[in-house]
């Protein structure tokens, strides 16, 4: 049994959701997909099962990320050893709100991989956003060196 309810879901009796657009076309980014009255997204790709993720956490995660970070602490850093970002047509030391914003961009950025095994990495500026299946990262590098590349 079906009942329709917001844009772009039809949501069954158990509660589960099964996304579909307007003219009735699955999930068509990852294949058929479902989300389930947890929450949690299931969906077929190339004939296997992706693991199910909770792609309705995904904000509430990157905002506690936001929120713990120290930028004031990495403020403090670029400026003792003066790391300037171009930011318009100058070079300065960010500020934190500028720090913030590019960790949400970043982060935001990595919401796409969130269907890998593996974390994959988005990185601007010494910052390194990750994503993958198990949830999201942020890192600030200042110094990394390796031989295994």
């Amino acid at each position: 049994m079906f009942e329709k309810i917001s844009s772009g879901y039809i949501e069954l009796v158990d509660g589960s959701k099964h996304w579909e657009n307007e003219f009735g076309e699955i999930h068509k980014k990852y294949g058929p997909a479902s989300i389930g009255a947890d929450g949690i997204l299931s969906w077929f790709q190339e004939g296997r099962f992706i693991k199910s993720i909770n792609i309705e956490d995904d904000d509430v995660q990157i905002d506690q990320i936001l929120y713990e970070f120290d930028f004031n602490k990495i403020h403090i850093v670029m400026t003792h050893i003066d790391w300037s970002w171009s930011i318009g047509a100058t070079y300065e030391v960010p500020s934190v709100k500028k720090l913030r914003d590019e960790a949400k961009r970043l982060l935001n950025s990595s919401k796409k991989y969130r269907y890998m095994d593996e974390p994959v990495i988005v990185s601007c500026g010494g910052f390194e956003a990750s994503a993958y299946k198990g949830g999201f990262c942020l890192k600030f590098v200042l110094e990394q060196w390796n031989t295994d590349e």
